[in-house]
């Protein structure tokens, strides 16, 4: 559609377009599949702090979506429930690690990474959460190198935030729900 071509031209390179449109596919074929709808019956829509949600005419509640790619690998995940944000970043040794230590730095609040894995850990936990609160300050965190579920709780000892971290090969993925209304 043609906002899910405006939305992809503010990507520099090509092939970071066409994984931004794939995404959107991706999520809308995803709600047609569980809501018995067309997925031309579904936009992608950024208003609340740009976080993409699909909405439908045929359909009252909103699905949350979220959509990462790194290099040749795109991740969808969508939710009716929870707002979702999912992040994949593929290890390259060519990386800028220095650049990556210097987005994250300002805005976590433990000891930088020991290795390369803590580094891509932290940095898809920050990508996941900042896609779904859109805020740049993040929380302390566990590291996790393996799979696993944690959360974030509040003062009030509610859960706030669920995460689930994975690595596969030379992939790292965090996918981080929101239990809070957005």
């Amino acid at each position: 559609m043609e906002e899910d071509f405006k939305y992809a031209s503010h990507f520099k390179r090509t092939e970071r377009q066409q994984q931004s449109l794939l995404g959107a596919c991706m999520g809308k074929i995803l709600a047609s599949s569980f809501t018995e709808t067309h997925p031309l019956d579904w936009k992608v829509l950024r208003k609340n702090r740009n976080i993409p949600i699909l909405s439908s005419d045929k359909k009252n509640d909103p699905i949350y979506l979220s959509i990462s790619h790194s290099q040749d690998q795109v991740l969808v995940a969508v939710s009716t429930k929870y707002n979702i944000g999912i992040d994949i970043e593929i290890m390259k040794p060519t990386r800028d690690i220095g650049r990556i230590i210097g987005m994250i730095t300002p805005h976590i609040s433990e000891t930088l990474p020991k290795t390369m894995d803590e580094l891509y850990v932290i940095w898809t936990q920050f990508e996941s959460y900042y896609k779904v609160s859109g805020y740049a300050q993040l929380p302390a965190l566990p590291r996790h190198i393996n799979s696993h579920i944690s959360s974030l709780v509040t003062k009030n000892n509610q859960i706030s935030h669920i995460f689930w971290g994975s690595k596969k090969e030379h992939a790292h993925i965090s996918l981080c729900l929101s239990t809070c209304s957005i």
